[in-house]
């Protein structure tokens, strides 16, 4: 989405930014001392993982190497350790199925991620200093409060922003109860939010929770 903005300024008023990833520069040596502080087990571990990214295997293309049995009980794993908020056996089964199918269909937006993004889920072109630059009027980030995306990018952000007049305005918020799947850990607080920031408040149920703002370039104090 940056870099259509970046291609066509004129045809976005508002770049509303859903827990990005590859907005912040990764910290190589900090990265390195974390994997070196790792038993030998599992510094190989990642060693492969981050091989195998790199030459293009995704999880999706890896199940799709399995036995369909295989592939089916890591994805329900998946679905009950990293979605806890879907409690409804029912509902369960049916996210199951969707990201199973899903998976073993040809790969084709995820053949594209090891160009865009290191092993790490850093981008190999950051757009913490691609952002400040757009000719656009207004960007919004919303992140959870227990999103593995990390805010600070957006922070980051708003503060080169807020030192150069002909950047976009940007604001920063963040979602109480959700991590980086925003629509499914928290539905209503996202759903408040984008509306909230697309302009339409006075039409939000006060039902759904609105997410703290963090930043605002418009404000230079928090909410």
């Amino acid at each position: 989405s940056v870099a259509y903005c970046e291609k066509y300024p004129e045809r976005v008023e508002h770049l509303v930014l859903l827990s990005p990833v590859g907005v912040p520069k990764q910290d190589v040596e900090r990265s390195k001392a974390y994997v070196n502080q790792m038993s030998w087990t599992r510094r190989s571990v990642i060693n492969t993982v981050r091989y195998l990214f790199d030459f293009g295997v995704t999880p999706a293309g890896f199940s799709r190497k399995l036995p369909s049995s295989r592939s089916r009980s890591m994805i329900e794993s998946y679905v009950q350790g990293r979605l806890p908020v879907i409690t409804d056996p029912q509902e369960q089964q049916t996210v199951t199925d969707y990201l199973y199918h899903l998976a073993m269909i040809p790969g084709f937006g995820e053949d594209m991620l090891s160009r865009f993004l290191n092993a790490t889920a850093h981008a190999r072109k950051p757009t913490v200093d691609r952002i400040p630059r757009l000719q656009v009027p207004k960007v919004s980030f919303l992140y959870g409060d227990r999103d593995w995306m990390d805010i600070q990018g957006g922070i980051e952000v708003h503060e080169q922003c807020m030192t150069d007049s002909s950047a976009p305005e940007v604001q920063v918020y963040q979602l109480q109860e959700a991590g980086h799947l925003l629509m499914v850990d928290n539905w209503r607080g996202m759903h408040a939010g984008v509306v909230a920031m697309c302009g339409g408040m006075s039409t939000l149920s006060p039902h759904y929770p609105m997410p703290l703002l963090v930043r605002s370039s418009s404000s230079s104090t928090m909410s």
